[in-house]
């Protein structure tokens, strides 16, 4: 088969799968939407009812995303870790960490973004350290997680579009997303220390 039928056949099925998905949009009730951004109140809902979900960071001149399970205490994201590429490569420097969900067949779907700068936290003496290893951010992965990671948000954002079951509803006026003020963000530099 040469190049260009092998085109036209890729594009015959990309097309059908279009028809289809938009077909059950449709008999879903489905309209299509716009995308939404998250106010406050429903980004803390978000990741204050949730516990797992994926941080970034930069390895080896690389970005890597990893599953990890969390706590929220605003506006920290709390995790457990061992060992490793996270604990060797994400304290001190800037990272991510998202949470979502979505319907299988496109009808629906949200995201939160965090990004701020990761902190080990495991030996840290000051009081706000202590206290966030109290939290409870079991991780669901084997094997011995005794240090602390967290990651300090100076920036957290999220979006919708659709209707997603169980989603917390707009309840706070003002923007999306929320800039710590920077007196927040000067304070973060002695975290973990």
């Amino acid at each position: 088969m040469g190049r260009s039928a092998l085109v036209g056949r890729l594009k015959s099925a990309h097309d059908e799968v279009m028809r289809t998905n938009s077909k059950d949009q449709q008999e879903q009730g489905a309209t299509t939407s716009e995308l939404l951004e998250l106010d406050a109140a429903q980004i803390l809902e978000l990741l204050q009812t949730h516990s797992f979900g994926r941080m970034v960071f930069g390895h080896e001149s690389w970005p890597v995303i990893v599953p990890v399970n969390y706590a929220f205490a605003d506006p920290t994201i709390v995790i457990r870790t061992g060992p490793g590429t996270k604990l060797a490569s994400a304290p001190s420097h800037a990272a991510a960490f998202e949470i979502d969900d979505a319907d299988p067949k496109g009808c629906w779907g949200w995201s939160v973004l965090v990004q701020g700068r990761a902190f080990e936290i495991t030996y840290a003496r000051d009081n706000n350290s202590r206290r966030l290893r109290e939290l409870v951010a079991q991780p669901a992965a084997p094997g011995v997680r005794d240090h602390w990671l967290v990651i300090s948000a100076l920036k957290i954002s999220g979006r919708s579009f659709g209707e997603p079951p169980e989603f917390p509803s707009r309840s706070t006026p003002g923007g999306p997303s929320r800039l710590l003020p920077r007196s927040r963000q000067s304070s973060l530099a002695g975290l973990g220390r």
